[in-house]
């Protein structure tokens, strides 16, 4: 299956809980099992409990419910082995007490047939995070029930854009756009933060990851991170939601700094080569006061190179292939690195070598 295709299918607990910088949600259709999931009407209509409309907060809209160590129910109808999904949006605004327990939605018959796991500060702090819960139905009548379940002695969330709906369809993956800023630094080191807009049109995004081409990698949606690399980069997103549909998108980014020593690789010309026999010869350039060139692998090989204006090095290659790296340590600053480029992957082939 391609990325964007359905991920694995889920018949009981589908949960995921994660936090975007969410601009206009896609995809909503009016297939809503709840008349007022927004509660735009300023009425619980539809739901029983001990919840309030409120104006304080709002995901979208100008209204939402406030829950105060309490919950809601509402009563689904559904039709028995069906599978459903119910989405919603909630904000938690404080908590005291024990740091176990906290909301969470809950789908029951005569028994639980599925529930999120906690929502509380520790799980997902205190913005607006989207849920997702999937269960099967079992009768005709499906009871959701969205709140307080015990643990802290006080909790305040809120609760927005709920939406209930069957799955007939095929899983679409989420629809992401990543940012990074700055994309082009001409001082190293510097600092660049990243962040990623976007929504699951049919679930949640339920993990992040990126990898920004220069070493680092985060698996947050959004943070800081610091650059001491020079060079030309494409940071790559992934997002996956809660029925396992994968979604990539890249980023192309730069660091410079003319201070910097420059290092080169003249021999392989090619930045991807296969290799006959198990050891691979480079040769490179360096420039500026460098004191030593070191040449460095995925397969944690740390080797160091004979010369330094003109270098010299042979790698032992394992049978598949692997990336190297040069850098050269000048001696104005000893403990920055010039990155001259990623020589991979180079590949083994033939002979008995590992």
């Amino acid at each position: 299956m391609s990325e964007s295709q359905r991920g694995l299918l889920h018949c009981a607990i589908v949960l995921a809980v994660f936090c975007l910088a969410i601009g206009a949600r896609a995809g909503e259709d009016a297939g809503n099992l709840l008349s007022d999931g927004g509660f735009e009407s300023g009425k619980l209509d539809g739901w029983k409990g001990n919840g309030e409309v409120s104006s304080d907060e709002a995901h979208s809209g100008s209204k939402s419910v406030r829950l105060t160590g309490g919950s809601i129910t509402a009563e689904l109808k559904t039709e028995p082995g069906a599978t459903y999904k119910v989405l919603a949006w909630v904000k938690i605004a404080s908590s005291e007490g024990a740091d176990w327990g906290g909301m969470r939605l809950q789908a029951t018959d005569t028994k639980s047939l599925a529930h999120s796991d906690w929502l509380n500060v520790g799980s997902q702090g205190k913005e607006w995070c989207k849920v997702a819960l999937g269960f099967k139905a079992v009768s005709a009548k499906t009871t959701l029930n969205v709140g307080f379940f015990g643990g802290p002695k006080k909790m305040v969330a809120y609760f927005d854009d709920l939406r209930a709906f069957r799955r007939d369809g095929e899983n679409r993956p989420p629809q992401i756009q990543p940012r990074l800023t700055p994309t082009a630094s001409d001082r190293l080191p510097a600092s660049q933060s990243f962040d990623l807009q976007g929504d699951d049109p049919d679930g949640a995004i339920r993990r992040v990851f990126w990898d920004f081409g220069d070493g680092q990698r985060a698996f947050e949606a959004a943070g800081q991170r610091r650059v001491g690399l020079p060079g030309k980069f494409t940071a790559t997103v992934t997002a996956i939601d809660d029925d396992g549909a994968m979604t990539r998108a890249t980023v192309a980014w730069s660091a410079a700094d003319a201070q910097l020593p420059q290092v080169g690789v003249r021999t392989p010309a090619a930045a991807e080569s296969t290799v006959a026999a198990p050891l691979v010869k480079l040769e490179g350039t360096c420039t500026g006061a460098i004191q030593k060139v070191l040449l460095s692998s995925d397969r944690e090989q740390c080797i160091p190179a004979t010369g330094t204006k003109a270098w010299k090095a042979e790698v032992r290659l394992a049978r598949s292939g692997q990336d190297l790296k040069v850098a050269g340590r000048d001696s104005a600053r000893p403990r920055r690195h010039a990155l001259a480029r990623g020589r991979g992957p180079l590949h083994g082939r033939g002979g008995s070598y590992s």
